[in-house]
């Protein structure tokens, strides 16, 4: 055997036979771990309730210390203040249990949109089927409403908008808080990347729709990158609605239902619905897409400057 190999070998086995090589290393912990469990958990300052199957000596035993983030989560179980899908089943509730009753959702500072902002959930219609009740799922508060032509006063409407939030009680978060609509809901630049991911999904999960509404842009058409038996349905959703059934669609943002031949000739949008616009949301995709033809003629500057400026307005 060749002797640098021997020598090697030798120092192999004496690195094994070795007991400091062989120990179990521990990972050092980062100081930041300790800052964050020095906040997370507190004492416990709860009195233990009394197990009558222990012992008296067993009784005071307790957990020294309780997680600071599951009392939050038990204390304020309805208070997910940027949860999209509390909101939407908050919304959702209020629409289609008050479809049937004799007044309509047609006001712009008081509808459906702003009640569920604020955290109410939809409760009940009482007999004189205009006045609607809500509960407040986290401070379990009840407040009432009376929707008539009467709401059409500016006075009227303007105390039912500050009720929404001083019918909560004092140490409840939603009263402080609001459900961030500009940015969840609302058609704008901070949230058409919403509507992007909307759409997309929508065309993943569903196929050809008999629905032809004009001339789709192509610049849009190459974002979405629809087939040809797609157009339609990238026509209905750039409208805001999705299919529900035969020849049924349902609006994303009011949750109306309507037939989709009805869906073609009018808009049946309630005022207070984000797609009340139809030309609003492929004007600002047509404004964010540009067509391949011109997007080969960009310079890198320019398409970074663009870049830029959506950004900043962002």
């Amino acid at each position: 055997m060749d002797e640098s190999l021997e020598c090697r070998l030798r120092n192999v086995c004496e690195a094994f036979s070795n007991s400091r090589a062989m120990n179990k290393r521990v990972p050092r912990k980062p100081r930041a771990s300790k800052i964050l469990n020095r906040y997370k958990y507190c004492a416990n300052t709860a009195i233990p309730t009394r197990n009558r199957f222990l012992p008296e000596k067993f009784q005071k035993f307790r957990k020294l210390h309780v997680s600071c983030v599951e009392s939050a989560r038990k204390e304020l179980a309805g208070f997910q203040l940027f949860s999209r899908a509390d909101f939407d089943h908050r919304l959702g509730n209020i629409v289609t249990a008050t479809k049937k009753t004799s007044f309509t959702w047609n006001y712009e500072r008081f509808s459906p949109v702003k009640i569920a902002a604020k955290g109410w959930c939809f409760r009940g219609v009482n007999l004189d089927g205009v006045t609607v009740s809500f509960r407040c799922p986290c401070c379990r508060a009840d407040v009432c409403f009376k929707i008539d032509a009467d709401l059409n006063s500016r006075e009227l409407e303007q105390a039912y908008v500050k009720a929404l939030s001083n019918k909560h009680e004092r140490g409840c978060s939603w009263r402080r808080a609001e459900y961030p609509l500009e940015i969840n809901y609302y058609i704008g630049r901070a949230s058409i990347f919403l509507e992007i991911q909307r759409i997309k999904s929508e065309l993943g999960q569903n196929g050809a729709v008999d629905f032809d509404a004009g001339v789709l842009e192509p610049s849009i058409e190459a974002m979405f990158e629809a087939r040809m038996e797609q157009r339609g349905l990238l026509q209905l959703l750039l409208r805001g609605y999705r299919p529900a059934g035969h020849r049924v669609v349902e609006c994303v943002g009011c949750h109306c239902t309507s037939f989709l031949d009805t869906v073609r000739e009018k808009c049946v949008h309630y005022s207070w619905c984000k797609y009340q616009d139809a030309s609003l949301l492929p004007q600002m995709l047509s404004e964010i897409a540009c067509s391949p033809e011109e997007k080969t003629h960009q310079s890198l500057e320019a398409r970074l400057q663009s870049l830029k400026l959506q950004i900043r307005n962002i």
